[in-house]
């Protein structure tokens, strides 16, 4: 680990422009992880499932268990088996699906300590036989909860759960670890991460719900964003999207449809970028 991250100053806030909610169990199930785009469709991941939506969140195509038999069980990949799925990312067809497992491991006496990165076909939604673990050298202690990709660098990135001070860097093609970037303040409960234009933005579930962003040359981290607005939530994953009017950057958060009125569902936050 090399250096120390310089300060960033903080940018104008981003504001939040708009606000979908998708009711129900169902919802919380299949959209209650993280999602992505291929640049038609909306492609979103539940703890157990993956689901495809047109331009206007309509359902298409839906894999409840989208996890496999042979990666559900226990293997090499994981000793007790996986069983959730992360916020995911899109490239060149594939889906980058990151997995770990909810239960506690005997051996280790923690959970989300076998963190797996497997490649999914983007148009059926199906296993394609690829995964690979993720073994940084820093530990493997819930960094699953996302996986972000740079196609055009060839890299993909993650980090730790509670309070990461770095960011991993890790081979596109087979998820073998590169380097870390260290980072100018910590990243608390990033449930969500997304690279766009030399940064990689994360949603978090901390304290004010920000959305922050590092810049992966420098490890400059920035808040964009908060959605600490009243009410209980627990923010998930993020996805950007080009519009005539500009780019806007999707969150997705666990709430209620109104604040105490207990019809849970799947909000959509819509923030315009500057």
């Amino acid at each position: 680990m090399a250096g120390t991250a310089l300060a960033a100053p903080t940018p104008p806030e981003w504001p939040a422009v708009d606000r979908l909610f998708f009711p129900g169990a169902t919802a919380s199930e299949t959209r209650g992880q993280g999602m992505t785009s291929d640049g038609t469709h909306w492609i979103f991941s539940g703890t157990r499932s993956l689901e495809t939506a047109d331009a206007g969140f309509h359902t298409l195509k839906r894999r409840r268990h989208a996890i496999p038999p042979s990666l559900g069980r226990p293997s090499a990949l994981s000793p007790i088996g996986l069983n959730h799925i992360g916020d995911i990312d899109y490239a060149d067809g594939r889906l980058y699906v990151p997995l770990d497992s909810s239960h506690v491991d005997p051996a280790t006496g923690k959970a989300y300590s076998h963190p797996v990165v497997a490649i999914y076909d983007a148009h059926t939604l199906r296993y394609t036989g690829h995964a690979y673990p993720l073994r940084p050298p820093h530990g493997t202690d819930d960094i699953a909860s996302w996986i972000a990709v740079d196609p055009a660098k060839g890299e993909a990135y993650g980090i730790a759960y509670h309070d990461a001070r770095e960011l991993a860097v890790y081979d596109g093609a087979d998820f073998t670890f590169r380097r870390y970037i260290p980072l100018s303040r910590p990243v608390d409960q990033a449930q969500g991460g997304k690279v766009r234009d030399g940064w990689i933005y994360f949603a978090t579930d901390g304290r004010g719900k920000a959305i922050q962003r590092a810049n992966i040359a420098t490890g400059a981290v920035q808040t964009v964003a908060s959605l600490d607005t009243g009410g209980d939530r627990e923010i998930e994953g993020l996805c950007f999207q080009f519009t005539p009017n500009g780019m806007l950057l999707h969150v997705l958060s666990r709430e209620d449809e109104r604040p105490g009125s207990g019809n849970g569902g799947i909000a959509l936050y819509r923030l315009a970028t500057p």
